[in-house]
């Protein structure tokens, strides 16, 4: 599945980024787990990459226990630095 965006939302966990992406893929159609990447030093989950009916989505354990909050992430790709200088401009 191709998914053309250039925002992610980021969602934040202590260890349960894998779970939470199967559960979130379970229940929304047009949902599927794109891929699972590692932590190298622990062998376990660090990032998933998921779709949620149809919107890209990014689980990351962090490891640690923020708790709840409503605070979210965003992922913004840029094709170049020029890209990213106009979005940092803009934003202030």
């Amino acid at each position: 599945m191709k998914i053309e965006t250039k925002v992610t939302p980021w969602l934040t966990f202590t260890t349960q980024a894998k779970e939470a992406a199967e559960f979130y893929t379970s229940v929304i159609p047009d949902s599927q787990i794109l891929s699972i990447q590692n932590n190298p030093a622990t062998s376990g989950v660090l990032v998933v990459n998921f779709v949620l009916g149809g919107l890209p989505v990014c689980a990351l354990n962090a490891g640690q226990d923020f708790g709840f909050s409503n605070a979210f992430s965003f992922s913004v790709a840029c094709d170049d630095q020029d890209e990213i200088d106009t979005l940092r401009i803009s934003a202030h």
